[in-house]
């Protein structure tokens, strides 16, 4: 699903994004790298309100989860919330330094997704 998604082939994503689901909601307890993949395939699949419930755990575990603060940007861009976004936008540059330097495997694995997240974040008017 995230290949067809990263490919900008929606509708192939669209369609194999509740299996996917599915197989996430079995693997539960789900760790902080599955839920921001999770919240990627909900995103994908338009369940905005499932992806913004995975970015609020990744969150209320740490305020300052670069997957989770990336993943709570995007919901409220899909959402047309441009206040949200730009602030968590603002906490995710913020947030950026001292958490890059945290040896978070999911950090390397998404290490793009942060870094575009970050470039639109610098980018958003104020």
């Amino acid at each position: 699903v995230m290949m067809y998604a990263s490919e900008g082939k929606a509708d192939s994503a669209a369609i194999f994004a509740p299996m996917a689901l599915q197989s996430f909601d079995m693997l539960a307890p789900l760790n902080i790298h599955q839920r921001y993949d999770v919240g990627l395939v909900a995103m994908v699949a338009g369940q905005l309100g499932r992806a913004k419930a995975e970015a609020d755990t990744i969150l209320s575990q740490n305020r300052n989860d670069l997957l989770g603060l990336t993943l709570a940007m995007r919901v409220a861009e899909s959402s047309k919330n441009s206040a949200s976004a730009g602030e968590f936008g603002k906490r995710l540059i913020v947030a950026e330094p001292a958490e890059r330097k945290l040896p978070r495997e999911e950090y390397q694995f998404h290490g793009n997704d942060i870094d575009a997240a970050l470039k639109d974040a610098r980018a958003r008017k104020p």
